[in-house]
């Protein structure tokens, strides 16, 4: 058997690293986990870690990190950084180097997965086979595939394919029919649902865009709870609200308690309800918070979470927030569309939507409607995508009354929210409404017709 380690790729990439701070453009495919050698883990455990919190990194710098940590001597010394920076073969060959890394790990991973079945195999004779199977099958599943034949599809082989995969949806149509869980992401709103957006394919990238404080990260916690709602994991990616702030408007929007309340401390019947509520959910939505974080950590990210059936649907809060990688002589353009690149290429490999929040460029601002040409430093996000939708609520010049009660003050933005389907690869485009619940945090649909909004203002803390 071939050895499953390669010490050489290890050095290459973390000299690299540590010579020209190649980092973000290798912590998507890599862990500390990957690397066999210990003191090369806490090497790029430490790197990580200053690159999520933005500081340069260098041999000084790391070294100086490894002695607050008391780590400085397992990790080999500063001689030993200083080697490995000096001893790079090529800095531009940084994500190979990364490629190998990761390839030995998951060798390793497979070789320890298989005496594990064969272990299973014997201690669990007494089981049925259905069990024993299921067992085996998520151990084989937790372990990365590294085989690149999935991005084939013979022509004999796609007509199968297309049966099979008729089939499957004709059994969630069975089971949606019967009120079982579905997995497939939607956006649950009547007026967007003539664009097709009911269902959204797996593979689907979309983007939604909006100027600031129009309300884009509620209609992503919205999306994420409506799905959640019916049985589907998804996870929330959040590079500025903390996580306190996301539990906080989760509170508000599903309590009907302000704002106020829950900041105060307080635990009240509505908050204790709305906990029984969510927790009776098939489903669910995990936070991570990752200021700082670059594109490929997070789609990394996505993928373990994949692995451990915990992500049926990624949301990405927001573009602008995202840490950016700029190859030699790059530019902002370059870098933003090397984002869409990750987030098309995950989406199409891992096989689920990606939703990704973005603000809207003030130019735009000029424009009667808002579309896809207007994502603020959009670098061909727009072009990358299957999906755009923008949102947008107008500045009011006058109290906005209805039935004799106040809904917004002037100089408020509107509760009414022009949404655009800009592009859309799976059906129609076009533009609609909903209403927006600011001190909610919540959209609901909107009776285009009658804006018969005062029916929506008054409603119970259900959707």
């Amino acid at each position: 058997m071939p050895t499953l380690t390669d010490l050489n790729a290890e050095k290459a990439v973390l000299g690299a690293i540590l010579s020209s701070d190649v980092m973000m453009a290798v912590e998507g495919d890599l862990a500390a986990e990957d690397f066999s050698e210990p003191r090369h883990a806490q090497i790029y455990e430490i790197c990580q870690e200053l690159s999520t919190e933005r500081h340069p990194i260098d041999p000084v710098i790391v070294k100086a990190r490894l002695q607050e940590r008391g780590q400085l001597l397992t990790a080999g010394g500063f001689d030993y950084l200083i080697m490995l920076a000096s001893n790079t073969p090529a800095v531009d060959r940084a994500l190979e180097y990364a490629t190998i890394v990761n390839r030995m790990s998951t060798f390793r991973k497979w070789e320890a997965a298989i005496h594990q079945q064969a272990q299973l195999l014997y201690a669990t004779q007494n089981e049925s086979l259905d069990v024993v199977f299921t067992k085996i099958r998520a151990m084989l599943d937790s372990v990365e595939p590294v085989s690149q034949d999935e991005a084939l599809l013979l022509w004999a082989d796609s007509f199968a394919r297309f049966e099979e995969n008729q089939l499957a949806r004709r059994e969630e149509e069975i089971l949606i029919a019967e009120g079982g869980a579905v997995t497939r992401a939607s956006l649950k709103w009547a007026n967007l649902q003539y664009y097709g957006l009911n269902r959204i394919r797996p593979e689907t990238f979309g983007v939604i865009a909006a100027d600031s404080s129009v309300g884009k990260t509620s209609f992503l916690e919205n999306v994420a709870e409506d799905n959640a709602v019916n049985g589907l994991q998804v996870v929330f990616f959040h590079l500025e609200l903390s996580h306190q702030t996301m539990l906080d408007r989760r509170k508000v929007r599903w309590s009907g308690e302000t704002m106020k309340t829950v900041e105060s401390g307080a635990i009240t019947p509505n908050m204790e309800k709305a906990d029984e509520l969510l927790k009776s959910w098939p489903g669910g939505v995990h936070y991570v918070h990752c200021p700082g974080w670059s594109i490929r950590r997070i789609v990394n990210y996505a993928r373990m979470m994949q692995r451990k059936g915990l992500c049926h649907l990624a949301i990405i809060d927001y573009l602008q927030k995202i840490n950016l990688f700029y190859r030699k002589g790059g530019s902002d353009e370059a870098a933003l569309a090397d984002v869409g690149e990750v987030v098309k290429n995950s989406a199409e490999t891992l096989g689920i939507p990606y939703l990704l929040g973005s603000q809207m460029n003030r130019a735009s601002k000029a424009e009667q409607r808002r579309t896809a040409i207007g994502i603020r430093g959009s670098g061909q996000i727009e072009e990358k995508s299957n999906l755009v939708i923008t949102l947008s609520r107008p500045i009011l010049d006058a109290d906005y009354v209805y039935n004799g009660q106040v809904v917004a003050i002037e100089g408020e933005r509107s509760p009414i929210t022009d949404v655009r389907v800009d592009k859309n690869t799976s059906g129609p485009t076009g533009d609609t409404k909903l209403y927006f619940l600011a001190k909610r945090f919540r959209f609901g649909d909107l009776d285009v017709k009658k804006l018969d909004l005062n029916a929506h203002m008054e409603e119970d803390s259900t959707v």
